[in-house]
Order: structure tokens, then sequence, then C-alpha cells
């Protein structure tokens, strides 16, 4: 269920969760990484939310970081050929 109050710590939804990831794992695959203020513009700028700096850094820890491992991940067990 989608939050409804409007405070730094308010989450995204699934599908923009989804957006950011991918946004994030195309500049990560072509060495560009966005930093984690690049992210919150990226969400102030698409969705109008001011989310906070905490927020974009657990999002970061959580999310990013496992989901921008993920192809190279595939790349080294199609590699592999592990399952």
């Amino acid at each position: 269920m989608e939050s409804t109050s409007d405070h730094g710590n308010r989450s995204l939804t699934v599908e923009q969760e989804d957006v950011v990831v991918r946004v994030v794992q195309d500049f990560s695959i072509n060495n560009l990484p966005l930093s984690k203020l690049q992210i919150r513009e990226m969400v102030s700028r698409c969705w109008a939310l001011d989310i906070s700096e905490s927020w974009v850094r657990r999002f970061s820890a959580a999310t990013i970081f496992t989901y921008a491992l993920a192809p190279a991940k595939r790349l080294l067990k199609s590699l592999w050929g592990c399952k």
C-alpha cells in the first residue's frame, strides 16, 4: 500500500523503485555511477517527491547495490555455465 503522507521519508511505489533501479543500472553498466544526490534529484524531478538523504542512503545500500551487481552475476553464471 502506498503511503499518502508527504514527508522526507516517503517511500516510492514499487514501479517507481524499479525505474530508479533500472536507471542506476544503466548508468553503472556504462561506468557512470550516479551519486546519492543525483538519485535524489532524479526522484524529485520525475515524481515531484522530496525524499530525504537518509532514505536515499538506505535505498542505495539495500536495493541498488544488489541490483547493480545482478547483470554481472548473470553474465558470470552464463560464462561459467552455472544455473
